[in-house]
């Protein structure tokens, strides 16, 4: 567990600090893992959390679709705008 807080406060750091081509890589390696951490960005998309933060995800999760197969790319759309069950 402890891990999982570390990997999601460095990924915060990531998008926070990090390049346009860091966030662009990020996006690259959560795509090609098959990593469930983008569902935790698009949440952070909907939050309350810093505009940058919230801007950051949108921007990553938007490279991930662009690059991914339809039914990867549907997911990541349709968690950004549907409205949460």
């Amino acid at each position: 567990m402890q891990n999982r807080v570390e990997d999601v406060q460095s990924l915060a750091r990531l998008l926070l600090f990090g390049t346009a081509h860091t966030r662009r890589t990020t996006a690259e390696r959560l795509l090609q893992s098959d990593d469930d951490r983008w569902r935790l960005l698009a949440g952070t998309v909907r939050s309350d959390e810093p505009w940058l933060l919230r801007a950051r995800c949108l921007e990553v999760l938007g490279l991930m679709a662009a690059q991914a197969d339809r039914a990867t790319a549907e997911a990541i759309l349709c968690a950004i705008v549907e409205e949460p069950a």
